[in-house]
């Protein structure tokens, strides 16, 4: 004990000095670094959910599945026959669990929408983040499946959505 004591005595003090100043400037740089880092991330994510735009002269993709007609911006008619074909619109894309900045469950990551599928005709994208329907939502799959029984019988669904970090609604009319 009495030797700890004594060496702490004797270290130089502008040794714990330079010693302090080179541990703050490891903490600026890996700041720095960490804030490229989410940079690159989000420019990868931007790229990666990017929606390519067919060429004019192109051939349109062919439509897979009951397909929406659009109403106004954000608001699409469903189609009559939405439910009969439930294996293409199971194939239409991919929903994941999102995490937000805080770590938790904050919605359903969209992804595999392919051009033509059910999923695009009714304006969902690639790297959609959906938070709720209808004000219920979506951090779950409890809740996912909770906001599917409320909602069965309603009239529209109000998607609240995130677009490339942007707040989107999307509104699906139900025809009658």
């Amino acid at each position: 004990m009495w030797l700890l004591l004594w060496i702490g005595c004797v270290t130089d003090t502008t040794e714990v000095e330079r010693l302090r100043a080179e541990v703050e400037q490891l903490r600026d740089e890996s700041a720095y670094q960490r804030e490229q880092i989410d940079t690159l991330r989000q420019q990868v994510v931007d790229l990666s959910v990017a929606r390519i735009e067919p060429e004019a002269d192109a051939e349109p993709a062919s439509a897979t599945g009951p397909q929406c007609t659009k109403v106004s911006e954000g608001v699409y008619q469903l189609p009559p026959d939405l439910t009969a074909d439930l294996e293409t619109l199971s194939r239409s894309g991919r929903l994941l669990l999102h995490r937000g900045d805080s770590g938790e469950f904050d919605g359903y990551r969209l992804s595999a929408i392919r051009r033509g599928s059910t999923g695009d005709s009714c304006g969902f994208a690639n790297g959609d983040i959906v938070h709720s329907v209808n004000g219920l939502a979506l951090d779950s799959m409890t809740a996912a499946m909770e906001a599917y029984n409320v909602v069965q019988e309603a009239g529209s669904y109000a998607f609240a959505i995130s677009r490339r970090g942007s707040p989107v609604t999307l509104t699906l009319i139900v025809p009658e």
